[in-house]
């Protein structure tokens, strides 16, 4: 057995981009990353009464120079019934991480997961103009975990999320919405840094403290329904904005118009784009890419690239 411990929890509703069912695995030390990767998928079929035979493994992917994320999808795309990954540190020579999603519900499984967890302080946030693992490059990477550039209606909705769900209390008209022009970097965790990008931007945290939110972690949604989760950090928190314009001129579509996050000392993935949700929760919930191995928090001074089960 590749596996140690596995925690099985629902982690957001089905009409999202993400999948309503989430495995979270601990591989044994010394674990192989395809034997983890056959024992997620195995498990994850079952659940589903699945018995087709376990897809051939896509070729490793390397991110950040560091991570092999192996992956295994079944059912075509562009969504997939299963999705199982595990991930390799070629530094330490271990699997750290192994996991996967489903579309099916399964009854009994708890609304959040059933650890949360515990992330080391850190005593400087600030990521260098390149940091390690990252190339420089001129212009941010157009992407779109949608698939598409979703519609947006120009509000974003702002509540909190518990175990019933996403409860919007109030909202944000986002021409309403001020800002100054900034620079700030941007660093996608696959490994490319574009420094010194001009924005519009205004401090997160004054909106949230208009609104009265107040909570451990923060779900942003977009408004075709891709999630990540943001922790309530002082440090993080007075670095996180809204940006509703670039290079001078209105936030381009394609970057995430009309508005998004940005949040420069996390990886790109916790930017959300076509910001339309700001939910405070007292709990840790998994996002679209945390779902799939990514890290918690995602701190680029620390390297937080993925979950590291291994040491948490």
């Amino acid at each position: 057995m590749a596996l140690e411990e596995c925690m099985l929890y629902t982690s957001w509703p089905s009409a999202l981009t993400g999948y309503p069912t989430v495995l979270d695995c601990a591989p044994q030390a010394g674990a192989d990353p395809s034997q983890a990767l056959m024992e997620v998928y195995n498990y994850l079929a079952m659940l589903l009464h699945h018995v087709e035979k376990m897809p051939a493994t896509e070729t490793p992917e390397l991110i950040g120079g560091r991570y092999l994320v192996y992956k295994a999808t079944d059912g075509g795309k562009p969504k997939p019934i299963i999705e199982a990954r595990s991930v390799y540190d070629k530094r330490t020579g271990g699997t750290i991480w192994a996991g996967g999603v489903i579309q099916a519900v399964i009854p009994g499984a708890p609304r959040r997961p059933p650890k949360q967890p515990q992330l080391p302080e850190a005593e400087n946030i600030e990521a260098p103009p390149v940091p390690e693992g990252q190339k420089a490059i001129r212009k941010p990477v157009i992407y779109s975990a949608e698939g598409s550039f979703p519609g947006h209606n120009g509000r974003v909705l702002v509540g909190s999320y518990d175990e019933r769900g996403f409860q919007p209390t109030s909202e944000v008209r986002i021409s309403e919405i001020g800002g100054e022009w900034v620079e700030r970097d941007f660093h996608c965790v696959t490994g490319w840094s574009v420094g010194g990008i001009k924005w519009r931007l205004t401090r997160l945290d004054e909106i949230l403290s208009s609104m009265g939110l107040r909570g451990e972690w923060l779900i942003a949604v977009s408004s075709g329904g891709y999630t990540a989760s943001i922790p309530l950090e002082p440090g993080i928190l007075g670095n996180a904005y809204i940006a509703t314009g670039l290079n001078g001129g209105p936030l381009p579509v394609e970057h995430g118009g009309p508005a998004r996050l940005l949040v420069p000392v996390l990886y790109g993935w916790k930017s959300v784009k076509w910001l339309a949700g700001l939910f405070a929760s007292d709990f840790y919930l998994d996002g679209y890419w945390e779902a799939r191995g990514y890290h918690w928090r995602g701190l680029v001074a620390l390297h937080e690239r993925f979950k590291d089960k291994s040491v948490n």
